[in-house]
């Protein structure tokens, strides 16, 4: 198959992953006001679990047919670092919303929180920690964390909601058309990096260049897509709540990879940018949390959005230089 027709799927899928994003975005926010739950939980939780399920098969292929743990690591920490820049893509086509005050206000626990569970799995790559059977006790505090995080954020960031008008809308519809457009995202977001292995194999790209920047930004395009359609359309907990719930759950992918891997652990690994990277990612996320005390107009949102994407491409030399 040609590159110039693999081009032009890539192009389709981003297209059907963006009408699609619409509508779940469109219909989670309804699904929050028919339930009378925050939309931000929404995002966070089921939203986010959807656009991050290619991060998921790509890290099972990772370890189990490619074997190489460090592709798993830098695949996941670059889709969350990633995940992060969203924000700062966002921030400079949005110029009606201050993305940065929204995290700060509504998002601030899950921020920090976000940012503790980051720096727990840069401490678990650097200390050796026993191995049960053939699953290492890492992965069993991450699911822990995981579940100690989102019942945090459920009781003290969104238990009171907020105030929103009953969807007159039955239930039964919404759902539907919510799975529908889950299933679409789902079944491109797979077909993802099948494709993006193609073309990076067409175009004759490393295997760094691919598993740490081309296969981590596009199993995150979903999270892009969605997160963007739904800040265009207002949905503002939505895209923020989908970003960093996207986040919290490729750190459980880890955990969920270890117990189906066919081999030792997987953090059994020895990669001092993967390290380095859920540091800074954690930085970034602290930062956020208390970032609308002082991102206030226009120009330090652009000022901060660059320092975000500086990072990012840092965090990127890092890989290629360990």
């Amino acid at each position: 198959m040609s590159l110039g027709v693999l081009w032009f799927e890539f192009i389709i899928i981003l297209l059907l992953i963006y009408f699609s994003g619409e509508k779940l975005s469109f219909y989670g926010d309804r699904l929050s006001s028919r339930l009378g739950i925050a939309e931000g939980l929404i995002g966070v939780t089921l939203i986010s679990a959807v656009t991050s399920l290619p991060e998921l098969f790509t890290g099972i292929s990772a370890v189990n047919i490619v074997k190489d743990n460090n592709m798993l690591f830098g695949e996941i920490l670059g889709s969350c670092i990633f995940n992060l820049t969203i924000v700062s893509i966002m921030s400079f086509s949005l110029k009606k919303a201050n993305l940065f005050k929204i995290i700060s206000e509504k998002f601030k626990r899950t921020s920090i929180l976000t940012g503790f569970l980051l720096l727990s799995v840069a401490f678990f790559l650097k200390v050796e920690l026993p191995v049960l059977g053939f699953i290492g006790l890492p992965s069993v505090f991450v699911i822990l964390f995981y579940f100690i995080i989102l019942k945090i954020i459920y009781k003290k960031e969104f238990s009171l909601g907020e105030e929103t008008e009953k969807s007159s809308e039955s239930l039964t519809n919404i759902v539907l058309k919510f799975s529908i457009a889950s299933i679409v995202i789902i079944l491109t977001g797979l077909y993802l990096p099948v494709l993006a292995k193609k073309i990076a194999i067409g175009m004759s790209w490393s295997s760094t260049f691919m598993g740490l920047l081309f296969i981590a930004m596009v199993t995150s395009l979903p999270e892009l897509v969605v997160s963007y359609s739904a800040a265009k359309s207002g949905f503002y907990g939505i895209a923020i709540g989908n970003i960093f719930g996207s986040i919290i759950f490729n750190i459980l992918i880890f955990s969920i990879v270890d117990f189906v891997s066919l081999k030792r652990s997987i953090w059994n690994i020895e990669s001092w940018s993967n390290f380095w990277t859920a540091i800074i990612i954690a930085l970034i996320s602290f930062f956020a949390a208390f970032s609308g005390k002082f991102v206030k107009n226009r120009f330090s949102q652009v000022l901060v959005s660059v320092f975000i994407i500086i990072l990012y491409i840092f965090v990127l030399y890092l890989s290629f230089f360990s």
